[in-house]
């Protein structure tokens, strides 16, 4: 296709919390490469405001990548809203 893999592809890479020795998901980093072929919006750096859902992004990355899925999550972290900050 048109452009280079990553502007066809999304990866997302985190690793699951953001303090290993207390397993604290506080202010958990997030990776994503690409733009889902425009999907996804490049070059930002996005900080949520305090307890934000991280499965916003997650949400948001699978349906930019064609995932027809609802929702993400369980329980108390479950979300049915995408994080529009990166939605392109």
């Amino acid at each position: 296709g048109d452009g280079t893999l990553l502007d066809n592809l999304a990866m997302l890479g985190t690793s699951g919390l953001s303090l290993g020795r207390t397993h604290s998901i506080d202010d958990m980093p997030v990776l994503i490469a690409g733009s889902a072929c425009g999907r996804l919006v490049n070059g930002i750096h996005y900080r949520g405001a305090g307890q934000e859902n991280v499965g916003k992004a997650v949400l948001s990355v699978a349906r930019a990548v064609g995932a027809l899925i609802p929702s993400f999550g369980v329980d108390e972290a479950l979300t049915t809203d995408g994080l529009s900050a990166i939605e392109a």
